[in-house]
């Protein structure tokens, strides 16, 4: 889960053009010339040098705010974490009520883990600006993140009651009441995100397992589906699928086929195979435990007793 962060504009100051020698120039004006170089490098994503311009222009002009806070998201950009929040946190004692140093600040205490002060700025953002929507999502985000999920959906709501185009509001809060086990809740906001988004392909896989929580079965193998469209390679989900497909909806053929698939491609939980072999509903368990042995699933266990063992007692 990333947090957001407005788009910055980097503002061009008025460019000195310099030819060789630069005993004339004034400080600031040299600094101004650095700092545009630095901006045009940033432009073209070359980090590392829009940094060393950004330096250079304050070390000719210590003040230059506006090279400050380019210098700190230039510094994000290269995975200079820590000497961002530096900056930021100096240019916020001259700047207190500056949003864009504040949501930057947010970003980059994310980003080293500190969810709590993160959180705090984000709550001095929404003291100032009740419903900006970077906040509202950036503190649903780390609400979510300390274990405060009814807060988090809190926000989410509040973001997309404020801006119904929020989709990202919809698949969160659907993510969100999935994890609390709510899923008529979580079918509501994710079945909103896909007819949105239908694009998306991580939709699809938190929509088949709410639907199978919720015993609707053929609506969760038809999104198992669009998910392994999407993703032809992932092993739990084709694992779910032949779960449903074994003892649910009793199409052993297809079952077979997806268990199989699920074992060539990895798919080894010992935990959760020996709990689909014990199913009462599941019909010809020799042939999964033969499928089992042929793909050598646990080649550490010989002949696979150990499964055997298990699976009988």
């Amino acid at each position: 889960m990333k947090l957001k962060i407005p788009v910055f504009i980097i503002i061009l100051s008025f460019l000195y053009f310099i030819f060789g020698c630069t005993s004339g120039v004034k400080a600031t004006d040299l600094a101004n010339e650095y700092y545009n170089i630095g901006n045009s490098y940033y432009n073209m994503k070359k980090y590392d040098e829009a940094c060393r311009f950004f330096e250079r222009a304050l070390e000719l002009n210590p003040s230059f705010s506006r090279a400050k806070y380019n210098f700190a998201l230039a510094s994000i950009k290269t995975n200079k974490i820590e000497k961002a929040i530096i900056i930021l946190e100096e240019l916020l004692k001259e700047d207190p009520g500056n949003i864009d140093i504040l949501s930057t600040l947010v970003y980059s205490y994310h980003e080293v883990g500190e969810y709590e002060k993160a959180l705090g700025i984000t709550l001095r953002i929404l003291e100032m600006f009740p419903d900006n929507a970077y906040a509202l999502y950036n503190g649903g985000i780390l609400l979510w993140k300390l274990g405060r999920r009814e807060e988090a959906i809190a926000y989410f709501i509040q973001l997309k009651d404020n801006n119904p185009e929020d989709y990202d509001a919809l698949y969160n809060l659907g993510n969100l009441y999935y994890q609390e086990k709510e899923y008529e809740e979580a079918v509501k906001y994710l079945e909103q995100f896909s007819e949105k988004k239908p694009e998306d392909k991580n939709v699809y896989l938190l929509l088949a397992r709410s639907y199978s929580a919720l015993e609707k079965y053929q609506l969760s193998l038809d999104a198992y589906d669009l998910a392994l469209s999407f993703y032809p390679k992932h092993k739990e989900a084709w694992f779910e699928k032949a779960i449903i497909l074994l003892t649910k909806v009793m199409d052993p053929e297809k079952g077979y086929t997806a268990f199989s698939q699920a074992l060539e491609l990895g798919f080894n939980d010992k935990e959760k195979i020996v709990s689909l072999l014990d199913s009462a509903r599941l019909s010809d368990k020799e042939k999964l435990e033969m499928l089992i042995k042929e793909k050598n699933v646990f080649p550490d266990t010989p002949d696979n007793t150990a499964l055997e063992e298990k699976t009988s007692s």
